[in-house]
């Protein structure tokens, strides 16, 4: 079963203009496997990760792929050498590959209710969902607007299609804003996506797993652990975390922890401020 979700300013197609097919792949690993396979099949290929601070990122995707004149039989191939889970989706367009993979890839950071720059993974079928529907939005016609159809493989619905603007160019760039009703309707944490997204720019050697979901449930638990110490404020909960991961075991762990913790309860101190004192007071 194929679902195709119509946009209401979509444009009636243009045959003058050339339309060009993408496919999106991100693999679960990049290995010596992985890489000979694109210096033997080589389509023309971006990293949608073009950011300076996410440079370290880019050979693990996602990237996008242009298919060429035979798009369909190209697109079959990805999926049979690469597996379907690698392919998160196939689009038309008709801005040529250098274009569209910018604008793509301003479109992997939105800003959350809190005004922080938080990693989103626009083109999954979820997210890329939710987006779509929220046409009162000023960001979603930019989202959308150099696109033709999106083609999305869900696993319980089998492919989904949106369809686009339809333009010839991009549009001047919209900042995805999430409000407290999209971030819940997308099932997204703000702040573990905000803390992902500085450990993947300044440490992303925490990390145990090349795959987003996993790096995600990472930061999640370490965050977790946070607030099932007892701390409340969010930059306390984020340094927890983040000492966590870095270290590799919970702050709570330490044996100065209770006295650090008592300095936070009863002082009012920030966790780094009462962790700072302690071990100075036990240098002495």
């Amino acid at each position: 079963m194929s679902i195709v979700v119509e946009t209401k300013d979509q444009l009636p197609a243009d045959v003058s203009t050339p339309e060009y097919h993408y496919a999106i792949v991100e693999q679960p690993t990049i290995g010596p496997q992985e890489r000979s396979y694109w210096a033997r099949y080589a389509l023309p290929r971006l990293a949608l990760m073009s950011q300076e601070e996410f440079a370290h990122l880019r050979e693990e995707g996602p990237w996008l792929v242009a298919l060429g004149e035979q798009p369909d039989i190209e697109f079959t191939r990805l999926q049979q050498d690469l597996g379907k889970t690698a392919i998160h989706g196939h689009l038309t367009s008709y801005l040529p590959l250098a274009e569209l993979a910018q604008h793509l890839s301003d479109a992997l950071l939105a800003q959350d209710n809190n005004g922080k720059t938080v990693l989103l993974r626009s083109y999954v079928p979820h997210v890329l969902s939710v987006l779509h529907a929220h046409s009162e939005h000023p960001w979603q016609s930019w989202l959308f607007g150099p696109i033709n159809r999106w083609t999305v493989y869900d696993s319980a619905h089998g492919p989904v299609s949106f369809s686009g603007g339809g333009l010839k160019s991009l549009p001047d760039y919209t900042p995805i804003e999430l409000d407290s009703a999209l971030i819940q309707e997308l099932g997204a944490d703000p702040q573990a996506s905000a803390l992902l997204k500085t450990l993947l720019e300044q440490a992303p050697e925490v990390f145990t797993s090349a795959d987003h979901d996993e790096r995600l449930k990472q930061v999640e638990g370490a965050l977790d652990g946070a607030r099932k110490s007892g701390l409340k404020h969010p930059d306390d909960i984020s340094l927890f975390a983040t000492i966590h991961l870095l270290e590799g075991k919970p702050p709570n762990e330490d044996p100065i922890w209770p006295e650090a913790m008592r300095l936070v309860e009863e002082q009012h101190y920030e966790l780094g401020r009462a962790l700072e004192t302690v071990l100075e007071a036990r240098s002495e």
